[in-house]
């Protein structure tokens, strides 16, 4: 387990510590893992990725079922990462297997050069969600948007295209929390209000999901995005793990 790629989470809710752990992995950091493999992967999960054809899945999943492993292996003070299990749920939600009877909920995403995951206290509803910023996305991302957020991002932000990444990626990390992921049309997860937070965070709110917030951060060429209740406060020492920018 690389120790330095797990941070502790601070969540609070009216005075209450929520125990949290979030961790990451870079790219670069890839092929190690895949020499590795054996030594984080339930037997379950290592049958799964065997039958894995495309290259960029089999990336996709290890870089997941890693960041998973090591957020869930801090909560649990559990040194094996074999195990422990990172289960498909229904809508492909991360589920946790172990023997402990105190295991976490999880929430990962991945994007090209990165993983994430976050490991809280069951019933804690979060979710969160990574991008690179790609100006080539642009357009795809203006079709999952509607017209008052739109408007938003033309309204907050110098560069709206930033506005457009930051928007689908806090409905994103909505609906992992929610645990109904794509499979709702976007606009139920519209956002409308906007707002700065502490340490250079954004923070918006959910038109049809008022009891919920996303706290946002730009690090270099990546927008991270987690969703929580909205009377938790959350501090995230975001480190320096992601490359520099190139757009």
């Amino acid at each position: 387990m690389i120790s330095n790629l797990i941070h502790s989470l601070e969540l609070k809710r009216k005075a209450v510590i929520v125990r949290a752990f979030f961790a990451y992995v870079e790219k670069n950091q890839y092929n190690k893992i895949i020499d590795d493999l054996a030594t984080f992967l339930h037997p379950n999960e290592i049958a799964y990725y065997e039958n894995l054809v495309a290259d960029k899945r089999k990336f996709s999943y290890l870089a997941g079922r890693y960041v998973a492993k090591l957020a869930t292996a801090k909560y649990l003070d559990e040194p094996n990462l074999t195990a422990i299990e990172i289960c498909p749920g229904v809508f492909d939600q991360p589920i946790v297997k172990h023997l402990s009877t105190d295991t976490p909920d999880v929430t990962l995403s991945h994007c090209d050069d990165v993983a994430v995951a976050i490991a809280t206290e069951p019933g804690h509803i979060t979710g969160v969600d990574i991008e690179n910023i790609d100006f080539a996305k642009t357009h795809v991302f203006k079709t999952q948007i509607t017209d008052r957020e739109a408007g938003l991002a033309e309204e907050c932000f110098e560069d709206f295209r930033v506005g457009y990444h930051l928007i689908w990626t806090a409905k994103e990390a909505l609906s992992k929390a929610i645990k109904c992921g794509l499979t709702v049309p976007f606009d139920i997860l519209e956002t409308e209000e906007y707002s700065r937070g502490a340490n250079g965070a954004y923070v918006l709110r959910y038109k049809n999901f008022v009891q919920y917030k996303s706290v946002s951060w730009i690090v270099n060429n990546h927008l991270l995005s987690i969703t929580l209740p909205r009377k938790t406060n959350v501090n995230l020492k975001i480190p320096t793990i992601l490359g520099p920018p190139d757009r």
